[in-house]
């Protein structure tokens, strides 16, 4: 990454945004670079006035990619970019059933800000008022819904949000449980529900997420008892790679 560049950057910072426009595509171009030769085992010689190193300069451009984030003109480009840098594919390996099937998922990026990776030959990613949806293809007839919802609350916490929802959840579901602060599928507060123990009877699982930005992620999954270790595997497995975009991300990439 050339020291003019950095330069640039910093001044950008400084002096607000209105460079940014200009210098977007030079910096994810310089990282993509600078990730590049990582991959690729390049060793360069390099003097420190002229040649950061990669964590110095990811560390700089994180700031930068923030304040790109933070206006809705050029935000939309920046998570663009992150999704080109994330792998468009991934293998997972599900255990369904008690069979274990390795499987290619793709990565799908959020209107919100996050990613997350889906098996697109059983589901599909949709926006239904305002809301993102992961839904079966094939979807069962006579059966209630199943699906993962994912939304945004900007001005309330997991911790706040979790409050609120028991009160409702307790009342509405015949059992329920909050299980507090967990890691797995991912780092949430979880709240379930069970409308009963017939076979088409629902298990929604709610799981409230840090957005780092003062608010939160409510992701709620929905399916039958009796699809519990099917879509129900499957919506464990796909939670696992949903993933907030921050700005320390970029320091992550690769």
């Amino acid at each position: 990454m050339t020291k003019n560049l950095e330069d640039q950057i910093k001044k950008a910072l400084i002096e607000g945004t209105d460079s940014a426009p200009g210098l977007k595509d030079d910096v994810w171009q310089g990282i993509e670079n600078e990730l590049n030769k990582e991959k690729a085992g390049i060793r360069m010689t390099r003097r420190k006035s002229n040649r950061p190193s990669l964590l110095r300069f990811a560390a700089i451009a994180a700031v930068f990619v923030f304040l790109l984030l933070t206006t809705t003109q050029y935000g939309q480009a920046a998570i663009n970019k992150i999704k080109i840098l994330l792998d468009p594919q991934k293998k997972i390996t599900e255990q369904i059933e008690g069979d274990q099937e390795e499987k290619d998922y793709t990565l799908k990026e959020g209107q919100m800000g996050y990613v997350i990776y889906i098996d697109e030959t059983m589901y599909t990613k949709e926006i239904e008022k305002g809301k993102d949806r992961i839904v079966p293809i094939n979807k069962a007839e006579n059966l209630p819904e199943m699906f993962i919802e994912i939304n945004q609350v900007g001005n309330k916490t997991p911790e706040v949000l979790a409050i609120e929802l028991e009160s409702t959840l307790k009342d509405e579901f015949k059992r329920f449980k909050n299980y507090g602060n967990i890691e797995d599928p991912l780092k949430a507060i979880h709240l379930f529900g069970a409308s009963g123990q017939k076979h088409d009877d629902i298990y929604v699982n709610y799981y409230l997420v840090d957005n780092t930005k003062g608010g939160s992620f409510i992701i709620k999954s929905q399916y039958t008892v009796e699809a519990a270790e099917g879509h129900g595997a499957r919506f464990y497995h796909m939670l696992r790679e949903f993933k907030v975009l921050a700005p320390e991300d970029i320091k992550e990439i690769g």
